[in-house]
């Protein structure tokens, strides 16, 4: 009789390793396109796609397998070097700066779809705290390690390190937020398209995600 239960056991652990690999699989082998939004935090017209297309995207059940979407916070920033740390100046003042760095410290301490989940919550909440970003942040993180971790970064030099980082991906030729690239490429349509409706476009993108259970609503009989 132990025997018999150790061969289930056994066959169990198989199968379980057979559908994790399957399920990895089936994120790697998509031919997801890669969506870099350029924004930043006090950028009303970045807050309109983030509260509207991009809450609207989140209830998608299959928005991990239909693209790769990052965020830059960081937008028409300017920086000079000092010692060694940047000096970096906002559009909209020095509190766009550290709401930058409560954005890019979130992203970088959550996961794909936390980060995003945060981003919704952060200016869902900014306005009604007086763009108040550690008010802010309290509203949107539980955890108390993980807040504390996120505060820390945003208020010191890996928070600065961040922020730089994240304008290096800024295109040069760049000249408004929201800047949207799609694989790298920048087109004015479809940046609109994205900015009004992210998920319906990624469903019309390619046929392998008009097939998936998230985008049957856009099919037509």
């Amino acid at each position: 009789m132990k025997k018999f239960i150790l061969f289930i056991s056994n066959i169990l652990i198989i199968l379980l390793e057979i559908l994790k690999c399957n399920i990895e699989n089936k994120y790697v082998a998509r031919n997801k396109p890669v969506i870099d939004i350029h924004y930043e935090s006090l950028c009303p017209d970045c807050s309109k796609f983030i509260l509207k297309s991009l809450k609207k995207f989140l209830n998608n059940s299959d928005l991990k397998l239909m693209a790769n979407i990052k965020f830059y916070p960081y937008g028409n920033a300017k920086e000079i070097k000092k010692n060694n740390s940047y000096r970096i100046f906002c559009q909209h003042g020095p509190n766009e700066c550290y709401g930058n760095m409560i954005h890019g410290c979130g992203l970088e301490k959550l996961n794909y779809i936390e980060g995003l989940k945060y981003l919704v919550c952060i200016e869902e909440n900014i306005l009604r705290n007086n763009k108040d970003f550690t008010k802010t942040l309290d509203n949107c993180v539980d955890d108390i390690n993980l807040k504390n971790d996120i505060f820390n970064c945003a208020n010191g030099k890996e928070g600065n390190y961040i922020h730089h980082f994240m304008g290096l991906f800024r295109p040069q030729e760049a000249r408004y937020v929201p800047y949207v690239t799609l694989n790298g490429e920048h087109n004015k349509e479809i940046e609109n398209y994205i900015l009004n409706d992210i998920e319906k476009f990624l469903c019309l993108y390619n046929q392998e995600n008009m097939e998936l259970e998230g985008c049957k609503k856009y099919r037509k009989y």
